[in-house]
């Protein structure tokens, strides 16, 4: 009964320590609900607040561009005047400059169109010079020629065609006004540096139809040629590095074009919002009611974010003042009943111990009769076992009585039989 009455004590203090531990359990969590709400109350506040500051200083700023809008204004239209003659600066310098490359590219394709004709009057020459080589051996006299002979010669003679570059022969009707509407000054830098030619190598030999007349003639358009060849790539080097050059200027010009427009679209639309007053103190107006909204909610967010803060503080005294009663009242009572429980453990775990010794012994008692009633089995067994075999040996012994028995009354009727016949013929001869 005492047992029982320690861990009945026992388990109602636990009961009324897990209901106060509920309590307090329950006070937390009500605690970490009003500081969730708290937080959150508090967040809104600060967000309330920021957004009244960013509203107050939007209502600065429009109260600040509604006195600067006149200033703004007209330094916006003078820059715009500004933006508007820089851009046709860079359009007329756009146009000029496309031009410049339109005439570089006109003067890049012709001189690679004088570069081909000269690298054919090159070959020209080159295959005239292989057939003088191969015909000076068969003429008589380089002096004295044939008339067959002469007739070869101006046959090979034209085949030095062109007698002059492109540059210097009579120029289209179209070439020859793209050229006058050009500067002297650009047709005098576009020949500037060319080779001379000299057409009197060519008279000498119409003068004198002779060999030497013609080789002096081929040499002399050769080394012209070549001189033109070097002139051309250098020119056209030239040209290639001004239309890059060009192209360059161009590019920035209509970058720059492009620049300004985007500056000038951007500045006409700041002129339209700087040139209505009317339109901005509207604004003003409605920053002034935004802000003014802005400051009443974050009044009201503050009242809430403060009640929320009391109710906070109020379920912190509430869950303290439980703690307080389960550490001071219900811990002692509690450490007490355990102890008591303690004691009953100690003296129930004894009579346990003695108990279970003298299982133990029972058991090891036990266990020796059993071993003793196995051996005693095994005897049993092996006098059942020995009986059967003598039961067996006796059968057996018996049997083998019964079948002597048989045995001898089979020999003794032999033997009256035996008798039977030997009285039977002592009778016949008495």
């Amino acid at each position: 009964m005492g047992c029982q009455t320690v861990l009945s004590e026992l388990e109602q203090c636990e009961e009324l320590h897990q209901q106060h531990l509920a309590q307090v359990d329950e006070l937390r969590a009500q605690l970490r609900d009003a500081e969730d709400l708290a937080e959150s109350s508090g967040n809104k506040e600060a967000e309330a607040k920021l957004r009244a500051e960013e509203l107050r200083r939007h209502e600065a700023e429009w109260e600040e561009f509604c006195h600067a809008a006149p200033a703004k204004l007209e330094r916006c239209q003078c820059r715009l005047v500004d933006v508007c003659a820089q851009r046709s600066g860079f359009a007329k310098q756009r146009q000029e400059v496309s031009m410049e490359v339109d005439r570089a590219e006109r003067r890049s394709k012709e001189l690679k169109e004088s570069l081909r004709e000269v690298h054919a009057a090159l070959a020209s020459a080159d295959a005239v010079g292989k057939e003088l080589d191969a015909l000076k051996p068969v003429i008589n006299s380089e002096l004295i020629m044939t008339d067959a002979e002469v007739l070869q010669l101006k046959q090979l003679a034209s085949r030095l065609a062109p007698a002059k570059p492109a540059r210097l022969r009579r120029r289209s009707g179209a070439e020859e006004d793209i050229r006058e509407s050009e500067s002297s000054s650009a047709r005098e830098a576009c020949n500037e540096g060319a080779p001379k030619w000299d057409d009197a190598a060519e008279q000498d030999f119409h003068q004198d139809l002779h060999f030497r007349a013609l080789r002096k003639l081929r040499d002399e358009r050769e080394r012209c040629w070549l001189e033109e060849e070097r002139w051309l790539k250098e020119t056209l080097q030239r040209t290639e590095d001004n239309l890059l050059k060009l192209r360059e200027q161009c590019s920035h010009a209509d970058s720059q074009e492009r620049l300004m427009q985007s500056e000038e679209e951007e500045l006409k639309k700041e002129k339209a919002g700087l040139s209505d007053p009317e339109v901005h103190h509207k604004r003003l107006a409605d920053a002034k009611e935004a802000s003014a909204y802005a400051c009443a909610k974050h009044e009201e967010l503050h009242t809430a974010w403060a009640e929320a803060a009391g109710a906070r503080a109020m379920i912190q005294e509430q869950l303290k003042q439980a703690e307080d009663e389960a550490s001071e009242v219900l811990g002692p009572q509690l450490q007490a009943a355990q102890a008591r429980a303690t004691v009953n453990e100690e003296a129930t775990k004894k009579v346990r111990q003695e108990l279970q010794a003298r299982f133990q012994e029972l058991e090891k008692r036990a266990r020796e009769f059993l071993q003793e009633w196995r051996s005693l089995e095994k005897k049993e067994q092996s006098l059942v076992l020995r009986q059967d075999r003598v039961d067996n040996s006796l059968r057996s012994e018996a049997d083998g009585r019964q079948g002597l028995r048989m045995e001898v009354h089979q020999l003794i009727e032999q033997l009256h039989l035996l008798d039977r016949q030997l009285v039977q013929p002592e009778a016949k001869f008495p």
